[in-house]
């Protein structure tokens, strides 16, 4: 079940996130895509789409600049409760670099957002979220992250976000956002971005499908995009049940 926070917490939650996303990727300026310097001289940020950041940069600026989030500027966010942890560590952190899409885990408390989708993703995907019904596991947390970033990526039409100054003094971040429209779902796909976010478990063993914990198998059976860990038959599975469903 989706933890709800009131009007200013969920700025707050999303300006922060908004600053982890992009000091993560500005990193990514200076680091070398080629450790051999023989073969280029790029670095991995010259693939990431810098106007896009510059908006998530208005974004954690705002609380210094005093700009207003206006509506459709805070894309999907959603909080739970986790349990069944598969590791011990405290913190856990992963992204989808170009779908400006984020999983992040702090103790208990697991947080899946989309930075630039105006909501898309929760939309697209509100039939199964509105089935979770109690706390999730780290896994399906990452799964929920899979969802999003596959919604943002299937977007037709894109919001379009721009930051307007009025008397140098009033500072409004704004969003034009179209009617939903999404690409035919594709299983495929939907497996490529799920194996991406569970690839670690996978590779650890910590993954059951089909009687097997072979990382091949399982990396095989979750990319062909029917393997879930979130829902079955349109119920949710609970935490501690650790085996696939089909859609």
């Amino acid at each position: 079940m989706a933890q709800r926070l009131d009007e200013p917490a969920l700025r707050l939650l999303f300006t922060w996130l908004a600053l982890l996303f992009f000091k993560i990727h500005l990193k990514d300026r200076s680091v070398r895509l080629h450790k051999d310097p023989r073969i280029g001289h790029e670095v991995v940020g010259d693939a990431y789409d810098w106007g896009g950041m510059h908006h998530l940069h208005a974004i954690a600026r705002s609380p210094y600049t005093k700009a207003s989030l206006l509506a459709g500027v805070i894309g999907s966010l959603r909080l739970y409760e986790i349990t069944g942890e598969l590791t011990h560590d405290s913190w856990d952190y992963l992204d989808f670099s170009h779908d400006q899409t984020m999983v992040v885990r702090v103790g208990r408390v697991g947080i899946v957002a989309t930075l630039n989708d105006s909501t898309a993703g929760e939309s697209a995907w509100s039939d199964r979220l509105d089935v979770i019904d109690g706390p999730i596991s780290e896994l399906q947390l990452r799964e929920i992250g899979a969802m999003f970033a596959l919604a943002n990526r299937d977007l037709i039409n894109r919001p379009v976000f721009s930051t307007l100054v009025y008397d140098k003094s009033i500072a409004m971040i704004t969003c034009q956002r179209p009617p939903l429209r999404l690409k035919e779902f594709d299983p495929a796909a939907f497996g490529d971005v799920l194996l991406f976010a569970v690839r670690n478990y996978v590779e650890a063993r910590a993954i059951m499908v089909d009687n097997s914990r072979d990382p091949a198998k399982v990396a095989a059976a979750i990319a062909t995009g029917y393997v879930r860990f979130l829902t079955s038959d349109g119920e949710f599975i609970r935490p501690e049940i650790h085996q696939q469903s089909a859609i």
